[in-house]
């Protein structure tokens, strides 16, 4: 095992909601566990917080019904985590390897979340499944980073933690 050069900072729940789903009739449909990567809307943004080695992503999640495999639940959950990458990555890997896994790093959280806050439903809590963000697209990368920062700031959403904050969640 070798340590990852992709460093999780922090993250935070910026929002969880679950409800009942009003499609799902637990006298005719079934109630399956494992859910397929079709089955989730995502949406994936990143602010660079410090050139492109320390950014901020933010992973929002929903549940989605297919053509007659309704879900028991309606979710959404949105995540926020800042990561650094070490300077040991050639600056020609740097996107890639941060797109790639920094969002897989957000949604193992999410999967935990949604399984724990859903456990307290009258169904069984759905599993998230395995997936990957290799493939992430990011379309006129520039243009939606100018965006994100601007939201950033409107919002404050994606605040840079304070070193007394960060320091506090460490210990």
């Amino acid at each position: 095992m070798q340590a990852s050069p992709l460093e999780l900072e922090t993250y935070y729940l910026e929002s969880l909601k679950w409800s009942l789903s009003s499609s799902f009739d637990a006298s005719e449909d079934e109630v399956r566990l494992a859910l397929s990567a079709e089955e989730i809307e995502c949406d994936v943004q990143r602010a660079d917080l410090e050139a492109p080695r320390y950014a901020a992503y933010r992973l929002q999640l929903s549940s989605k019904s297919l053509e007659g495999k309704p879900q028991p639940y309606d979710w959404e959950i949105v995540l926020v985590g800042y990561f650094r990458l070490h300077d040991t990555v050639p600056d020609d890997r740097v996107i890639a390897l941060m797109d790639g896994n920094a969002p897989a790093v957000l949604f193992g959280a999410a999967r935990e979340a949604i399984a724990t806050a859903l456990s307290r439903g009258p169904f069984r809590a759905p599993m998230l499944p395995g997936v990957n963000f290799m493939n992430l697209q990011r379309n006129d990368a520039k243009a939606a980073l100018v965006a994100a920062k601007k939201e950033a700031k409107a919002s404050k959403t994606l605040k840079t933690p304070t070193k007394k904050r960060a320091a506090k969640q460490k210990s």
